[in-house]
């Protein structure tokens, strides 16, 4: 389902979730999504943290997770170090797991991780996902504006533009 039909329908309960770290296996997750299961949150928020691609897998691993548990999942995707093949391929795993929405971000700037020719930011991300698929897509801001933006206002130009 896609979420966006689920907030016009009532108020809802959800839970963010961290795949595990790198040096854990991915099993260890499934014994928290059990937990999280009975307390019959409407969706789960899929992250994959700072460090660049070698994360989404595990993301990706989870958010199936997540969706085989009957409930609903919206997988972070952020673009920094990701070019278009990269995200064509991402979209593709999603859409064949039934995984329909995605956070797209932009990500945190690593001085380790390569900046995207692609997507500069995550409207780039946005814009890119909607030409590719049937996909519910959110956002995110920093409520009090972003450190690097020039101003607030610019800032919420940007945050506009997503939509």
């Amino acid at each position: 389902m896609k979420l966006s039909e689920l907030f016009k329908e009532k108020q809802v309960y959800s839970f963010e979730v961290f795949p595990p770290k790198r040096t854990a296996p991915i099993d260890s997750i499934y014994k928290t999504l059990d937990g999280l299961k009975v307390l019959s949150p409407d969706f789960m928020s899929v992250t994959h943290g700072a460090g660049g691609s070698e994360n989404f897998e595990k993301t990706f691993h989870v958010a199936k997770a997540v969706k085989a548990c009957g409930i609903e999942s919206i997988a972070h995707l952020s673009c920094i170090g990701l070019n278009k093949e990269d995200v064509d391929v991402l979209l593709d795993e999603y859409k064949s797991a039934g995984i329909d929405n995605i956070l797209a971000l932009r990500g945190d700037l690593n001085p380790t991780i390569k900046l995207s020719k692609d997507f500069k930011y995550a409207e780039d991300l946005v814009t890119y996902i909607r030409e590719k698929g049937d996909f519910d897509i959110a956002g995110a801001c920093y409520p009090e504006g972003r450190p690097e933006a020039p101003s607030f206002g610019e800032d919420l130009k940007h945050l506009k533009s997503k939509g």
